[in-house]
């Protein structure tokens, strides 16, 4: 199931629109994060799924694809989390 988030980033003091696009199909289980993202922005993979697992949401294994648009901008910082999340949860249904 496909979902698309609005959202927004921030560079230096402006801030920027967003779109997360999160896609959940059946294949080898994992998350894969693209979309001109720098180092801690990826790791949101691992922040992502174990908050929504502490938070009490059972997962079921699935390929799960998101893409942070536009790519011509690098995102940078944990802020994309929460949208990664909703994003990854709306595709889930």
């Amino acid at each position: 199931m496909f979902a698309s988030i609005k959202s927004a980033g921030l560079m230096g003091i402006r801030g920027f629109m967003t779109e997360t696009e999160a896609d959940a199909q059946n294949g080898i289980p994992g998350l894969f994060l693209s979309g001109a993202l720098s180092s801690e922005t990826k790791e949101a993979q691992y922040r992502v799924l174990n908050g929504i697992k502490n938070s009490g949401i059972d997962i079921r294994p699935k390929k799960i694809t998101v893409n942070i648009a536009p790519a011509s901008i690098r995102k940078q910082g944990t802020g994309f989390d929460l949208s990664i999340a909703v994003a990854i949860l709306c595709s889930l249904g």
